[in-house]
């Protein structure tokens, strides 16, 4: 089995003015909170907290539109492919030794 992964694998979740001019910190976080609400049950605001917390690069100053559409990128991409990805040749490396996983 072979599975890989790009950079930006959850790109479709933008659109084309999201992608140009980035997005704002309220975007993100409608975003997020409905990813939060369509995936897990409980403890959302914990969940969607921690989210934002691992995602925010806190060493800027200043939160540019862009920096926050490539940080919410980045965790669309690990929560929708990237994690789904690797269980998957993980689940099977298990019972076969040619497992490989790239990131493209």
């Amino acid at each position: 089995l072979m599975a890989g992964v790009t950079r930006a694998e959850a790109f479709f979740s933008f659109n084309s003015g999201d992608v140009q001019y980035g997005i704002e910190a309220d975007r993100r976080s409608k975003i997020l909170k409905a990813y939060v609400r369509n995936t897990y049950t409980y403890h959302l605001n914990e969940i969607f907290a921690t989210i934002v917390n691992e995602y925010t690069d806190w060493e800027r100053p200043v939160q540019h539109p862009i920096n926050i559409r490539d940080e919410t990128l980045e965790a669309l991409s690990d929560a929708q492919v990237v994690a789904p990805a690797a269980q998957t040749v993980d689940l099977h490396s298990a019972d076969h030794r040619n497992s490989y996983l790239y990131v493209f």
